[in-house]
């Protein structure tokens, strides 16, 4: 299944916004995703997946989220 992503990247914020189209692996339906990076320093970031809301437009609905931290 193949999804396609636009990014934008915040310089102030630190922050990769990827916003995109794709295919639903179980119900083939064309859905809209969203994942969010926030590089909390050079050691630290967060990831952040969502999923548009069906119920209302415009809504996301948060997916899964990981955190990185390197090891010292």
């Amino acid at each position: 299944y193949l999804t396609t992503m636009e990014c934008d990247y915040d310089e102030a914020t630190h922050t990769s916004t990827m916003i995109g189209t794709g295919t639903h692996c179980e119900t083939g339906k064309t859905e809209k995703s969203k994942m969010v990076t926030v590089y909390e320093s050079d050691d630290a970031k967060t990831f952040t997946m969502y999923m548009a809301d069906p119920k209302a437009e415009g809504q996301w609905i948060k997916h899964m989220e990981i955190k990185y931290k390197r090891r010292k």
